[in-house]
C-alpha cells in the first residue's frame, strides 16, 4: 500500500474545514484505488513500472520458426470477455496489472 499517514494525520486536524476534509478523502481514495503491486522481473528481479510491449520483430521470428516446425494453430490473441474490477473489459492481458 502507500504511505497513507500524512492523509491520517491531516484528516485528525481539528481544524481542518469541511471542502479541505472533503478533498483530502478524495485524493485519499484515488491513492488507494491506483495502488498496485510492485511487480518484478522473475529473470533479473528489476521492479517493472509499465506494461511490457510488444516487439514484432521477436513475434515475426517465432511465427516464422514455429510454421516451419509444423504448428497450425498460429492465432492471434483474441480479447476474452474478463473484466476488471471497476467491470470494464480487459482488451489486453496487461490491463489488470498496469491500469
Amino acid at each position: 500500500m502507500p504511505n497513507l499517514e500524512a492523509y491520517r494525520i491531516a484528516l485528525r486536524d481539528p481544524f481542518l474545514s469541511a471542502q479541505q476534509r472533503i478533498e483530502l478523502e478524495s485524493q485519499l481514495r484515488i491513492a488507494i484505488l491506483q495502488h498496485h503491486p510492485d511487480y518484478t522481473c522473475p529473470s533479473c528481479r528489476a521492479v517493472v513500472k509499465e506494461r511490457p510491449i510488444e516487439v514484432y520483430a521477436i513475434k515475426s521470428v517465432v511465427r516464422s520458426a514455429a510454421g516451419a516446425a509444423g504448428e497450425t494453430s498460429l492465432t492471434k490473441y483474441a480479447p476474452s470477455n474478463a473484466r476488471n474490477h471497476g467491470g470494464h473489459r480487459l482488451d489486453n492481458p496487461w490491463d489488470g496489472f498496469f491500469p
